[in-house]
């Protein structure tokens, strides 16, 4: 099956061998019948009718059994029935009618491979090359040793074809896998400095050896080898960059940052090299938030940009510089210039967006969410997020159908389909569906017990509820536990004091809340206000309620305790 090119050519071969037969010679009236029930055969297999075809075929060799190609036929029937012994021997048949058939021997040696037999296949094609074939047959003849796990054998099957043709990377590194695969480094290095030496002034062999010294640990040599390449090229800008700051004295990550400037500065040098060269600093900054790291970081960046203004990874490596040293607003900035230049990177889209979620910028939240669902509507993440911008801008049943749709594609990423969950229970709430609350947050809860986000969301639906505050404090206290300066834990403690009319307390508790989210929170200004109003501070309650407004929360009750000035 895999042979149909060739197979389709001996057909063709054996059908113009019978055509010029009948030009030369007369047929017997046995001949012809056997030609007839070749033919026969062949259109029997053609109609999938195998069970006939084949005892034609026999019948053929029977009377014939100089017919290799009845045999060849019994052989292809066979494999494409997975009969792979009938086929082997069939085929082995076919092969000493006609020895000299290279397509013959290959096909064999096919079979046999898928049978397993791979040191048989070897012998097929080690048959092949010693009669003087070509290249080809030295590498099957490898390949098959190589999956008998006759790795030395294979070995000497290239150093002879490598006496054969002369040095070459293609052998070369098939040796020197083979080597590695063995564990033999030295001798993996000693094919690939043949490779040098054979072609000293190769730039590219030179990046191999230097590439495998890295690879095994060996940075001085590395280093010699990048050397010899800038001898033969000095402006090449991977040995440059290789050798930035790797003297032997210097170790030092900020020294090190700084020596890429020069090879940052040549616009020669591929982007994607000196991005490579920032991404360990990036991943390091991101895990320690490092500003002093993040700020040598952004140095390369701002040359990157003006060195290559119209690549958006420059800014996007800026963007993660100021994102994960908490300067937001920078990041933003970044994120929006690398999206002007090219908007088809999805990871970017979700930096722009939390930037806004961290900031409590719900409005710029849903808006920049709903354009990215646009180029991206197959990402849960999104709906997600969008969900959770318009469920703090009081739009619940908007807020349901993302989420809905996030529950949906969350997929088998169960701890963002739990978050999902969470924040439809809370939609389901404020709509009081408190059923499909209950069925939401419970659903949310047997993945995750001690979920501090699930259970802050349950304990504020809780606390919007007649006879359910002594529950909802439980919720609060047990989030609380598990995330203590959790503001959305402290807004449901805050909550569930306020249901149970104690508002000296809830004053206390939202008051922390409101300090760690900065008072960018729509949802917790609000509920702020209503304490505040319960405590006979009128003015106060109006001021944060027509805060939470601002920032774009938009609720009939809060609408109307504006416009009411009261509860």
């Amino acid at each position: 099956m895999k042979h149909a090119k060739k197979i389709g050519m001996l057909w063709l071969w054996c059908s113009l061998t019978l055509v010029a037969a009948q030009a030369q010679k007369t047929y017997t009236e046995a001949e012809i019948t056997q030609e007839r029930m070749f033919l026969e055969a062949y259109e029997k297999k053609l109609i999938g009718k195998y069970d006939e075809a084949i005892a034609l075929y026999e019948k053929v060799y029977e009377e014939s059994s100089d017919n290799h190609a009845a045999a060849f036929e019994l052989a292809r029937i066979y494999d494409q029935q997975r009969n792979s012994n009938d086929a082997i021997r069939w085929m082995k048949l076919a092969q000493d009618g006609d020895p000299g058939n290279e397509y013959y021997q290959e096909f064999l040696a096919e079979l046999l491979q898928s049978a397993g037999r791979f040191a048989e296949a070897a012998e097929v094609y080690e048959k092949l090359a010693k009669k003087g074939g070509n290249d080809y047959y030295y590498y099957r003849w490898a390949y098959y040793l190589v999956r008998a796990n006759e790795i030395d054998d294979a070995i000497k099957v290239y150093d002879d074809l490598e006496k054969l043709v002369g040095i070459n990377e293609e052998i070369i590194r098939r040796k020197q896998a083979l080597y590695l695969g063995q564990g033999d480094t030295r001798k993996a290095e000693k094919e690939l400095k043949k490779l040098v030496d054979a072609f000293p002034g190769s730039v590219d062999y030179h990046h191999l050896l230097a590439t495998f010294y890295e690879q095994i640990n060996e940075p001085k040599d590395a280093r010699e080898v990048y050397q010899q390449i800038l001898k033969l090229d000095p402006n090449n800008a991977e040995a440059q960059m290789a050798l930035a700051g790797r003297s032997a004295s210097s170790n030092n990550e900020l020294q090190y940052i700084n020596s890429l400037q020069p090879a940052f500065e040549q616009e020669g040098v591929d982007i994607d090299l000196k991005i490579a060269k920032l991404l360990p600093f990036i991943q390091k900054v991101a895990d320690t938030g490092d500003q002093t790291l993040a700020d040598a970081g952004l140095r390369l960046t701002n040359i990157l940009e003006l060195v290559h203004p119209s690549e958006a990874k420059a800014s996007a490596a800026a963007g993660d510089l100021f994102f994960y040293t908490g300067r937001l607003e920078e990041a933003r900035a970044k994120y929006k210039r690398t999206l002007e230049l090219d908007e088809s990177v999805y990871s970017v889209w979700e930096q722009l967006a939390t930037t806004y979620l961290l900031e409590g910028n719900f409005s710029e939240l849903s808006d920049v969410t709903n354009d990215a669902i646009d180029l991206f509507p197959n990402k849960a993440q999104l709906y997600y997020l969008n969900g959770l911008a318009e469920l703090e801008l009081g739009q619940f049943r908007d807020a349901q159908d993302m989420l809905d749709q996030a529950v949906l594609m969350s997929g088998s990423d169960l701890s963002l389909k739990q978050q999902v969950l969470g924040a439809l229970g809370e939609a389901y709430s404020a709509m009081e569906e408190f059923d499909s609350a209950d069925r939401t947050f419970t659903e949310a809860l047997e993945m995750d017990e001690d979920a501090p986000e699930i259970l802050a969301r349950y304990s504020l639906s809780l606390s919007a509820r007649e006879g359910a505050q002594k529950r909802a404090l439980e919720m609060a206290e047990k989030a609380l536990k598990k995330g203590s300066s959790y503001p959305l834990a402290l807004q449901a403690q805050g909550m569930a004091f306020y249901s149970a009319q104690n508002y000296a307390k809830a004053k206390t508790v939202l008051e922390k809340a409101l300090e760690i989210t900065k008072e960018r929170s729509p949802h917790l200004l609000e509920d702020y206000g209503d304490v505040l109003f319960q405590l006979g501070e009128m003015d106060e309650a109006l001021e944060y309620w027509q805060k939470a407004r601002k920032l774009g929360r938009q609720t009939k009750t809060l609408d109307k305790k504006i416009n009411d000035k009261k509860i």
